[in-house]
């Protein structure tokens, strides 16, 4: 969409959150939010949501409506699959359509209509096909040239690998294996041993352990069993406040003489 979030306009969306909201203070909250500046900030937290709030109508009158079986929106980008690109074009008159008359808003001038097999869709940061998935160039770029600074001045690997977290984290989620091992990343099992301490106990899930105070007593880094990743495994002790029922028939604390 054309300049997207500085043309959001206010009495539409503040229609639009009272179709979801009618808490009257939660209302005058946003309703000062949204009139703190022109269109909605890039960068507020909940501008997102209330610019994904702005759009969802087309959501749905494009998917069960118009019947797009393949459609994939963030914020204002929009990607739509379809067999012919009759099909795509007119969906693209009925977005435009509904973009002027509802929201007072227009798609920029350089949407594009191809093949997914000639150069793939460059959406969300990858360029995906109908067989695999790589990483946008930039990002590839992004990746290379800090580690490259990184190496060049002597930072430790161990480090290296914290400081590129969500660099590395972001090529996980394509196809990258040989790029990964072209620039020779390590893994958090390349960098601590494979295994210490003796692990003994019982497993349990993570919500019947929050809340309470936790002593990590050992470790074990050893093959995942849903991937080929290192697993980590902790070890820990759990402490809680005893009770006991007082005279008044309430609990309170166990003191130890």
């Amino acid at each position: 969409v054309r300049k997207f979030y500085p043309t959001i306009d206010h009495e539409i969306l503040k229609a639009v959150v009272r179709r979801k909201i009618k808490d009257p203070e939660v209302l005058g909250l946003l309703d000062g939010i949204i009139d703190s500046a022109e269109g909605v900030p890039i960068g507020n937290y909940i501008s997102q949501y209330l610019a994904n709030l702005y759009l969802s109508e087309l959501d749905h009158l494009l998917k069960e409506v118009a019947g797009v079986r393949y459609y994939y929106r963030y914020a204002d980008d929009m990607v739509l699959l379809a067999g012919d690109k009759s099909t795509l074009h007119g969906w693209l008159v009925l977005i435009n359509d509904w973009l002027e008359t509802e929201r007072r808003l227009s798609l920029k001038s350089n949407y594009q209509i191809f093949p997914v097999e000639s150069r793939g869709i460059d959406f969300v940061g990858y360029v995906t096909f109908h067989t695999h998935c790589l990483a946008r160039k930039k990002n590839k770029k992004g990746l290379c040239r800090e580690l490259a600074k990184l190496r060049r001045a002597g930072v430790p690997e161990a480090e290296i690998m914290l400081l590129t977290a969500s660099r590395a984290g972001f090529m996980k989620h394509c196809d990258s294996k040989h790029l990964m091992k072209t620039l020779d990343m390590k893994n958090f099992s390349d960098l601590v041993p494979q295994s210490a301490g003796n692990l003994t106990g019982t497993k349990y899930h993570i919500d019947q352990i929050l809340n309470r105070e936790i002593h990590l007593t050992g470790y074990k880094v050893g093959p995942s069993k849903f991937n080929s990743d290192p697993s980590l495994t902790l070890q820990y002790s759990i402490f809680e406040q005893l009770t006991e029922i007082g005279p008044d028939g309430q609990p309170r604390p166990v003191i130890d003489d």
